[in-house]
């Protein structure tokens, strides 16, 4: 944005989305031994109803609609903050931002895989998946701690480990909506139906932020709420998920 302006990003942006779905298109293929599902066929109204029923499926919404509000929060003001909080010019705001996305990708991977070979491997249950979701989330409510940091290696470590637990753990809790549908034809609608709810919840945290920086000058409110919100991820996931989420009759 420095040296080309905001309208080049753009061009790039849309650029190697294309070239991604383009991967995507030639390479995914349906795989020949893929189990057949259950009903075939859009969702019922009483199915659909019948999520509603499903203290399991209120903690994957839940879950994801925490996540998700983190997740805008810091797409829209992670920048923003280093320059309030450390007096960084748009460049070094930018680069920073990078840099902990970057970090907490590697991360999340990381993460994802040494939670699942050490609980999963221990626990057969159906819904030991739940443990990892909350683990992550509550790695990620450490956010909260944010305040406190005053240097930038700090806080860009910080954000990194709460960024990698926030990943990691939408991704566990994806996973885990797939452990218990009983259905599995109709995992693209619960699952629209869930991304559809967080990303409602998600779209409310850039404009509450800026209501709060507006009002207090700072961003310290802002994260204890957030911080919060995942830890309540964390204990839903925890504590609600016990059975299938059952769509059939």
């Amino acid at each position: 944005i420095v040296r080309y302006g905001w309208r080049t990003e753009f061009l790039v942006l849309g650029l190697v989305g294309l070239v991604w779905a383009s991967v995507w298109w030639f390479i995914y293929r349906d795989a020949a031994d893929r189990p057949h599902s259950h009903t075939k066929g859009p969702i019922s109204f009483a199915q659909f109803s019948r999520l509603f029923k499903s203290r399991s499926f209120y903690a994957i919404v839940i879950t994801q609609c925490m996540g998700n509000y983190f997740n805008f929060l810091i797409m829209s003001w992670l920048p923003v903050y280093f320059i309030h909080k450390f007096h960084q010019n748009a460049f070094e705001s930018g680069t920073d931002s990078a840099i902990c996305y970057v970090a907490a990708a590697i991360g999340a991977i990381v993460l994802g895989r040494v939670l699942e070979q050490v609980i999963l491997s221990r626990k057969e249950k159906l819904t030991s998946r739940r443990i990892i979701v909350c683990l992550c989330m509550w790695l990620s409510a450490t956010v909260g701690f944010l305040p406190f940091t005053d240097s930038v290696p700090v806080a860009l470590f910080s954000m990194s480990l709460c960024l990698a637990g926030m990943i990691a753990g939408s991704g566990a809790n994806t996973a885990l909506l797939t452990d218990l549908l009983d259905d599995g034809s109709k995992i693209g609608t619960v699952t629209g139906l869930t991304l559809t709810f967080s990303n409602i919840v998600g779209l409310c945290a850039p404009i509450i932020t800026g209501y709060i920086v507006n009002s207090t000058g700072s961003f310290d409110i802002a994260w204890f709420m957030c911080s919060t919100g995942l830890v309540i991820a964390g204990l839903s996931s925890l504590f609600l998920v016990k059975n299938r989420i059952v769509t059939l009759s």
